[in-house]
């Protein structure tokens, strides 16, 4: 998990499907939260990463057409976005295909197919008082989220 939080990180330092949108759409200009939008141009720069030792990261990003994150504090703004991303994800196909619940932290990734052979996978990560959706379209597979969270 944590390898899945650093490349998070990384994303930000450096999405596709309309569900996803319209829960950022709705809460980006809302105190107490912030959003990152990282375009395909931005993404080819992510390149460089392999230069940095991290070949994994490179080539995960230059499958990716964009990034989504959404990061928000405050227990009620929290269940506020939590409910309406997951409305969002039930009523337009996303497929859950991992969960995670550690110390009070859940992390939920889904998975929705696209047109072209493209993916979008939504990771959503709650804790009491802090949520996070990042969100990373492309022609990334399960199998490429699988081998980026895996140790060497």
């Amino acid at each position: 998990m944590k390898q899945l939080l650093t490349f998070a990180l990384m994303m930000l330092l450096s999405t596709g499907a309309q569900a996803q949108k319209e829960v950022f759409d709705k809460y980006e200009d809302t105190k107490g939260v912030s959003t990152v939008f990282v375009s395909k141009a931005m993404l080819t720069l992510a390149g460089g990463f392999a230069a940095l030792g991290d070949k994994k990261l490179s080539r995960l990003a230059g499958k990716m057409d964009n990034i989504r994150i959404l990061n928000c504090e405050g227990k009620g703004l929290v269940e506020r976005i939590k409910r309406d991303a997951q409305a969002a994800y039930t009523t337009k196909g996303y497929e859950e295909v991992m969960r995670v619940n550690e110390d009070g932290e859940r992390v939920v990734i889904y998975q929705l197919a696209l047109k072209g052979g493209k993916s979008e996978f939504a990771l959503l990560n709650v804790e009491e008082a802090e949520l996070s959706i990042i969100n990373i379209s492309g022609t990334i597979t399960l199998e490429d989220m699988k081998q980026f969270t895996e140790n060497d």
